[in-house]
């Protein structure tokens, strides 16, 4: 599968197809973790490869998997501090990264107790302990890969308030999974089809399911015979 997925500035873009259609990786893909074998990821409109998701978290793109990446018997606090502790003549300078998360949560609705473990926390919690990693490292392009998969329906609502109020700062989200609830979260939809075809549009017709776009908009992402991880064209 060759071709790219365009995604605006301050969209919520949502991935959706079959099970083992190619849109985790293609994610995976965006945040460094897998290589393309074909087509280029462009952000701002420059080309960029990445050799790890060091790589695309130093360009602005952050990824909340679909099996969170936290340690549980640690605190929310140091979960969201490791590897990127504010350090002054080699002291860790917690209240001051404590007084930022405090000021993101508030901003955004991602109220946490940051000093609770992790473990002790509700799936919801955890999640946006993960928002506020991505956050507090200042990604701007943020990847949910299948992020309602797990959450109960308050908490999927909470989800949706959260990623409406995140807009406002951020580019794109994207995301694996349309929900029941969800179908007008987001602007755009590209759909992946089995063995590499895909679509891309505006929102589907809600009477006739994910899969139709209005105006008959033609996808980048085509078909043409080529197998393995798809590449992405994609920029402001």
């Amino acid at each position: 599968m060759r071709g790219g997925a365009e995604r605006s500035a301050r969209t919520i873009h949502g991935l959706v197809g079959e099970n083992g259609a190619g849109k985790s990786t293609a994610m995976k893909i965006l945040y460094g973790m897998y290589r393309p074998d074909a087509g280029e990821i462009f952000i701002r409109g420059r080309p960029c490869v990445w050799n790890s998701p060091l790589d695309a978290l130093a360009a602005g793109i952050g990824m909340v998997h679909q099996h969170f990446m936290l340690a549980g018997p640690c605190s929310a606090l140091d979960n969201i501090l490791v590897g990127a502790e504010p350090v002054r003549w080699g002291v860790i300078r917690r209240e001051q990264a404590r007084v930022r998360l405090e000021a993101l949560a508030r901003q955004y609705g991602l109220a946490v107790d940051l000093d609770r473990p992790v473990e002790e926390e509700p799936v919801g919690v955890q999640q946006r302990i993960e928002l506020l990693k991505l956050l507090y490292r200042d990604a701007d392009i943020l990847i949910l890969d299948e992020p309602t998969g797990v959450l109960t329906p308050q908490e999927t609502s909470d989800l949706f308030a959260n990623l409406r109020k995140l807009r406002t700062r951020a580019r794109p989200f994207s995301w694996s999974r349309i929900t029941q609830g969800g179908d007008g979260l987001t602007e755009r939809v590209t759909f992946f089809e089995p063995q590499g075809g895909g679509r891309n549009g505006d929102r589907p017709d809600q009477r006739s399911g994910i899969g139709q776009s209005h105006g008959g908009q033609k996808s980048g992402l085509e078909n043409r015979g080529a197998r393995g991880p798809p590449g992405f064209r994609t920029g402001d």
